[in-house]
């Protein structure tokens, strides 16, 4: 993912939002050049997400930005719910 000043960005239009579930486990999965932006509110549960060699971490407390174009893997590691912006 790519450690950008986002200082100056603006929605400018919402194409979908999704509620989820994920369940915690071994089960690794991934995303190759993402085509649109994304925000993650994970509100229940833990997920690490991985991308150039560096770990970002998802919960309650840490959204997750994931910018168009991007590619990197992630791993529930506590089961819980989550919103896909």
């Amino acid at each position: 993912m790519v450690n950008s000043d986002l200082s100056n960005l603006v929605i400018t239009r919402v194409i979908a939002v999704h509620r989820l579930y994920s369940n915690s486990g071994n089960f690794i999965s991934g995303r190759t050049n993402r085509e649109h932006w994304a925000l993650i509110l994970k509100y229940k549960g833990k997920t690490v997400y991985q991308s150039g060699g560096k770990q970002y971490f998802s919960d309650a407390l840490h959204p997750v930005v994931l910018p168009r174009g991007s590619s990197y893997t992630w791993q529930c590691t506590e089961q819980g719910d989550f919103y896909v912006i």
